[in-house]
């Protein structure tokens, strides 16, 4: 990895380097990820404290949560105005608008909160000075891979394009005929559009992702100093530094994976280091884990947390917190099943089963069957002989996944013997909880992504089982692993810079290493550069190749020319079906009709093409 920086780097004259390295477009580029973060962290922790505020109030209670968990209250409760909206108009950034003058104004109504929220930042500003140094490096490495965000095939597939169309236009019938996994309507492309800054900036910038992993990063880092540098959470850091390796391209774009799996291992670590809070904080351990369902339906097991603490609530006879929970949930969903029918047809696609409605623009049943395969015949075989072959190749990546595996195992093995001996009943919700999630993804979706929060707070809960109730503190063993970790994270998110610098090179014919490092420095890593890179072996031409095809006299969308579907947040856009396998794409624009004169009546499947 350095000897990649260095050729990166190589023949250039180092006062240039310096120049550039220190030069105003890259500090730019890095202050547009900051002052996104900002506004999404206004936004979000505004909404999670007002959260937190009517559930105290209405049900008489008195819990109290971090700053992460009012940001993950705020992720999820922001959803259910936005799914509203979404109804009539664009997520845009007139709805962003709205919501930071809602925040201020709510603000000036609790401005005697202000004074203590200051309080809580003043354990930063109480840190040793070389903590404060390991803390910024820890936020420059998630800087650094959110402006140099690498290409993904989820993203430039239909992510993007999923986002730009909650930009553009409400939500629209029928849209899951042009690109049938909009169908899965993730919440998170909803929360996404309004964050973008396109209008600001000309392009869009991702950075939910990057900022509820490094809110979650910092707070097991500032444990780690808090416990002056206890044995159980520094093994805690080392472990979140692997899964950051493994999901470091997810966290800094758009995937759908990564905010189930991260708030997973962050909601066990806290039951595992505080389980105190797991009876104290309904909230939290009751509301969260089912939500996440709305980002991602396969982190459905989660739930079963829930469960355990809502029966223990039950048994307590508290039910106005409960009544609470689920009715906002209840809410929460049905607004979400809403938008998929509109979108699909089906209530939770590409559950056909679930087959209540007769609406023309309904996805056929074939195609949600062949995306059913396409789904598992990815995320297991696919991916099972991408292990096996990566194993032969003696490929370093899955040579190290294979280890974490063996240890996952051990990790489970071990949990259940000292927790069922112990009898320690939270430690075996989470247990429960976490073999349901590991035997589900392992059987049924085994592909890394969707399983990796999982694994790490697997391992992370067998670690804190061996240690058991004792603590042990090896302070300058345990400094000097985190600086080494911290500034290899650092090296290696500047490593995501070479992503681009190939991409320059070899798709778009930038030969001289000065002119690339310029460009680099001066522009994000764009959609279109990203299409550039993954065109493979086509010629170089950085132009998208998109042909206008009409529908109607009124109504007309883009097809993409690439062997491979991909056409970015280009919309109204479908990929080109002749040449494009299944794998890739079901939709064919042969088998499309616009369901009036405007965009925004939707499209279905033409009647003759019904069972194609």
């Amino acid at each position: 990895m350095f000897a990649k920086i260095l050729i990166f780097c190589e023949n250039i004259p180092i006062k240039t380097l310096i120049l550039y390295i220190f030069t105003d477009t890259i500090f730019i580029n890095m202050a547009i990820v900051l002052i996104s973060w900002f506004i999404i962290f206004f936004v979000l922790f505004t909404a999670g404290d007002f959260f937190i505020s009517i559930y105290n109030l209405i049900c008489k209670r008195k819990e109290v949560y971090s700053v992460p968990d009012t940001i993950l209250f705020g992720l999820f409760f922001t959803i259910i105005p936005l799914s509203v909206t979404s109804f009539f108009i664009p997520s845009n950034h007139y709805i962003l608008f709205a919501c930071i003058a809602l925040c201020i104004g709510y603000w000036i109504w609790k401005r005697e909160r202000i004074s203590l929220l200051l309080q809580k930042l003043k354990e930063i500003s109480n840190l040793a000075f070389y903590q404060k140094v390991l803390l910024a490096f820890l936020f420059l490495s998630f800087i650094l891979i959110a402006v140099w965000a690498p290409n993904g095939f989820d993203a430039m597939s239909y992510h993007y394009a999923n986002i730009r169309w909650n930009e553009e236009y409400p939500v629209t019938p029928g849209i899951a005929n042009l690109e049938d996994r909009f169908g899965f309507n993730s919440n998170l492309f909803l929360l996404d559009a309004i964050f973008t800054l396109r209008l600001f900036l000309g392009y869009p910038v991702y950075t939910v992702q990057s900022l509820i992993a490094i809110l979650i990063f910092s707070w097991i880092l500032l444990e780690v100093f808090r416990s002056k540098f206890e044995l159980k959470r520094v093994i805690l850091f080392i472990v979140s530094v692997v899964y950051f390796y493994y999901e470091h391209r997810g966290i800094s774009d758009t995937s759908t994976d990564i905010i189930p799996g991260l708030v997973t291992f962050y909601l066990v670590v806290k039951i595992i280091l505080y389980p105190e809070s797991f009876r104290q904080n309904y909230l939290l351990y009751i509301f969260v884990p089912v939500a996440l369902a709305g980002f991602k339906l396969s982190a459905a097991p989660v739930a079963l947390l829930s469960i355990f603490l809502a029966i223990a609530v039950i048994r307590q006879k508290e039910y106005k917190p409960l009544i609470f929970i689920t009715s906002l949930l209840f809410l929460y969903f049905v607004l979400w099943m809403a938008r998929t029918v509109i979108i699909s047809g089906y209530l939770i696609y590409p559950l056909h089963e679930i087959n209540l409605f007769a609406f023309d623009w309904q996805v056929p049943v074939e195609t949600a069957v062949k995306q059913r395969f396409l789904i598992g015949y990815y995320a297991n075989e696919y991916m099972a002989e991408a292990f096996r072959n990566g194993i032969a190749v003696h490929n370093k990546y899955y040579i190290i996944l294979s280890f974490i595996y063996l240890l996952t195992a051990s990790s489970v093995v071990v949990s259940l013997y000292t927790t069922f001996k112990s009898r320690n009943t939270i430690y075996k919700y989470v247990l429960a909880t976490l073999t349901l999630c590991l035997c589900y993804w392992f059987f049924f979706a085994h592909d890394f992504r969707f399983g990796s929060g999982y694994v790490f707070a697997a391992i992370f809960t067998g670690a804190a089982c061996l240690s058991g109730k004792k603590t042990y503190f090896f302070p300058r063993l345990s400094i000097a692993s985190i600086s080494l970790l911290i500034l290899w994270m650092t090296v290696f998110s500047f490593r995501s810079a070479s992503y681009y610098d190939e991409c320059l090179k070899d798709q778009l014919d930038v030969t001289e290493k000065s002119k690339r490092i310029t460009r680099i420095l001066l522009h994000p890593y764009s959609a279109k550069d990203k299409m550039a890179a993954l065109k493979e072996n086509e010629a170089a031409d950085e132009d998208f190749s998109i042909k206008q095809h009409k529908l109607n006299n009124s109504v007309s969308i883009g097809i993409s020319t690439y062997p491979s579907g991909w056409y970015g947040d280009n919309i109204p856009c479908i990929a080109n079906k002749e040449g494009t396998p299944d794998f890739w794409t079901i939709p064919d624009i042969r088998w499309i009709e616009a369901r009036g004169n405007s965009i925004k009546n939707g499209f279905r499947r033409k009647r003759e093409f019904i069972n194609k």
